[in-house]
């Protein structure tokens, strides 16, 4: 299928024939969201960031119980330095996935970038509760650096990993 061939030329950083097939595929399929999801990607990985919303928003248009689509979204948006929009669309992802582990930490990484510390801990803990078990990246992450260096950090750290 063409979105098949796009995700071949995505992984060979072809951007440019990925995107040509992506559109083929819509173009007989105009209702496949992930089509969108996956043309939203390569427009993402090429730093075209308000072309890959606009398919991400295509995407939830047309299956808005698309966790990708809201967690896509919510990264473009944190790139965008848009925090309140991706913190949106993060919480959009978690009524869906209320289990996941990755959303919550990203959650708590916005919530860090914007200053609010107080959620970017409470994500967190959520992330933490969820099986986030990270360890490393949590030490070298630089979108948590100001939740960090808070004393509720380490002992979190503490008493989900016994550092």
């Amino acid at each position: 299928t063409y979105i098949n061939l796009g995700n071949t030329y995505a992984d060979m950083d072809e951007s440019g024939k990925a995107i040509v097939q992506y559109k083929k595929s819509i173009e007989l399929n105009p209702d496949n969201a992930l089509a969108y999801i996956n043309l939203g990607n390569t427009y993402a990985d090429m730093g075209q960031l308000d072309k890959a919303k606009v398919q991400y928003e295509k995407s939830i248009e047309l299956d808005p119980g698309n966790v990708d689509a809201y967690l896509e979204l919510g990264i473009t948006y944190s790139e965008l330095k848009d925090y309140d929009e991706a913190l949106e669309h993060y919480k959009k992802a978690m009524i869906i996935e209320a289990d996941d582990k990755i959303l919550p930490y990203l959650m708590a990484c916005a919530y860090s970038l914007k200053g609010d510390i107080g959620s970017a801990l409470e994500s967190f803990e959520n992330a933490l509760e969820n099986g986030f078990d990270d360890l490393e990246h949590l030490k070298t992450d630089s979108d948590i650096k100001v939740m960090r260096q808070s004393p509720e950090f380490d002992k979190l750290i503490q008493k989900y990993f016994n550092q």
